[in-house]
């Protein structure tokens, strides 16, 4: 009989060429859609297999580490050689379809799939914010006190309405 499991996979990706990283309609080119993809052609499945993911990001954010999740019905018992040549796959058709994405990890996470869900039983995330060094120019002074009073919101627990209100601020010049 099949037994539904859930696997957790770690990604890491350059979102330079990503619409974002949840699925959109029409089918644009997202992290979720590539993954599901990548998934469906390794296993060889006609039918879906649902991605989900723990966060999301906009168009064009990189991501160290994202959490996914899918399940599958499977006959068969999860060895870790599965789980390591189910990894192997994935990673090779990425390349071989030169995404800019890449499974790092994946875990079998549950022999009960309504056990484990990675958008709500995740406990913390971590957000790391670059921003590019440039020469100071006039204005240069307001940006950065923006990016300070920015900065000192997302200390602990943090409600992002209020930071992207400080952010976009119209300017008096």
């Amino acid at each position: 009989m099949d037994k539904q499991r859930t696997f957790c996979l770690f990604l890491s990706y350059v979102g330079t060429f990503f619409r974002g990283s949840q699925y959109q309609l029409p089918p644009l080119k997202t992290v979720q859609h590539t993954i599901q993809n990548a998934l469906e052609s390794v296993l060889q499945v006609e039918r879906k297999v649902p991605v989900r993911l723990a966060s999301r990001t906009d168009a064009g954010v990189h991501a160290v580490v994202n959490v996914a999740s899918f399940s599958l019905f499977m006959k068969t018992r999860v060895t870790r050689s599965l789980v390591t040549s189910l990894h192997q796959q994935l990673n090779q058709y990425l390349l071989q379809s030169s995404e800019c994405l890449r499974v790092t990890d994946i875990k079998l996470v549950s022999e009960d799939a309504k056990a484990f869900d990675c958008r709500r039983s995740v406990t913390e995330k971590c957000y790391v914010y670059r921003l590019g060094v440039v020469p100071s120019h006039v204005g240069m002074l307001e940006y950065i006190n923006k990016m300070d009073a920015f900065e000192a919101g997302m200390i602990g627990l943090t409600k992002f309405s209020r930071s992207i209100h400080i952010l976009c601020q119209p300017t008096n010049t």
